[in-house]
């Protein structure tokens, strides 16, 4: 009986010390010839991934996501495009390039001025049931001296829930209302 009773205590302490997970991080300290790599380690418990963000990417199931589900619009990916600046386009404002809708799919190009050395996290949000809400936030570990223009894509599944049709009618960019464009369907 001792030993069924040792076993058991052994069996359920494993489970616990198994579900331990390091993850290493290596990135440049500087953006030099010859660079420094530092290494971080993250350590978690648990048996769930922890989301780990790197470079220009969308946030995962966000508040604002959920919400937008509700409209039948869920967040696929975001990616960099290519931001194509007029020469003549100086302290330019946010803007959406153009938009490409299909039966089930909607891709948004933006373009924005920011700093140089930045990454972005995507979101997306809805607002008075007919406004798409692009976002990003703008992030690094360095600020630079400069300021670069932007594009990113944002690619969208429509009718990803119900296959019910939506009123999008318009789509800002992170609650611009210079940047407000309106959806020609």
């Amino acid at each position: 009986m001792r030993t069924i009773i040792i076993i058991i205590f052994i069996i359920s302490f494993t489970d616990i010390f198994s579900q331990n997970d390091t993850i290493f991080i290596k990135y440049k300290d500087s953006y030099s010839d010859n660079p420094n790599y530092t290494t971080d380690t993250l350590t978690y418990i648990g048996n769930r991934t922890p989301p780990i963000l790197v470079g220009t990417t969308k946030l995962p199931m966000t508040f604002n996501q959920l919400a937008a589900r509700r409209f039948d619009i869920c967040f696929d990916s975001i990616s960099y495009s290519p931001c194509n600046l007029n020469t003549n386009d100086i302290d330019f404002k946010d803007q959406v390039e153009y938009v490409n809708l299909t039966d089930t799919t909607m891709s948004i190009s933006i373009k924005f001025e920011s700093n140089c050395c930045f990454s972005f996290l995507g979101d997306i949000g809805y607002e008075n049931d007919s406004t798409l809400k692009l976002i990003y936030y703008e992030y690094g570990k360095n600020h630079c001296a400069c300021e670069c223009c932007f594009g990113l894509k944002y690619h969208l599944k429509t009718k990803c829930l119900r296959g019910e049709e939506n009123e999008l009618k318009y789509i800002i960019i992170n609650n611009d209302k210079q940047s407000l464009y309106k959806i020609k369907k």
